[in-house]
């Protein structure tokens, strides 16, 4: 089980790391476009995407990501949660998410804002 409140913290961090880059929605969730990089599984996928923020009161600090050719929900994930997987803010303001999952194993996804 991750730590939920430092999954929070680090997730505002990497918000106001990045202020210029999101958009805000009239829900208060935040959009960004990213490259993310999801390794996994001894490979390495690697692709622009939007990425949803969700901060409404029942999905806070839970992240989706658009549907991608590479990065789907039929072959990775794409839907994160506080609750259960890791995140941590770096210092050049990229988003790392770790966990372990039946699906594909062990992963780390880096989201750097584009």
């Amino acid at each position: 089980m991750a730590d939920k409140m430092n999954n929070h913290m680090e997730l505002k961090k990497f918000e106001n790391q990045n202020s210029i880059r999101i958009k805000k929605r009239a829900n208060g969730d935040v959009v960004l476009r990213a490259n993310i990089i999801f390794e996994c599984l001894e490979k390495t996928v690697n692709e622009n995407l939007e990425i949803v923020i969700h901060e409404t009161t029942w999905e806070g600090g839970q992240i989706t990501f658009e549907e991608g050719v590479n990065i789907n929900s039929d072959n990775l994930h794409s839907h994160f949660n506080p609750e259960f997987q890791t995140y941590k803010c770096t210092d050049d303001g990229s988003l790392i998410i770790t966990d372990i999952s039946q699906k594909i194993g062990k992963y780390k996804i880096v989201i750097i804002p584009t």
